[in-house]
């Protein structure tokens, strides 16, 4: 289980890189946009783009507990 210290190393980073949460259901959440995520003691919010240039369209809400990786695209 990663610390919220691990994603706020990635989300402080200057300049950004793009990275993704492998969580225990199989999906990925692909954090592009250090802006679109907050961390917080026990889980991270998500914020999900619904397209170029539109309003968000949904917030992930994840427990630290279901994330099993953090991966920087190669």
């Amino acid at each position: 289980m990663p610390r919220p210290e691990d994603i706020l190393v990635l989300r402080e980073a200057n300049p950004f890189v793009p990275f993704h949460l492998r969580l225990s259901d199989g999906r990925t959440l692909c954090i592009e946009n250090r802006d679109f995520v907050w961390v917080f003691k026990n889980r991270v919010h998500v914020a999900i783009p619904s397209g170029a240039g539109r309003p968000l369209d949904r917030e992930e809400r994840v427990a630290l507990m279901h994330i099993v990786s953090i991966e920087e695209p190669a």
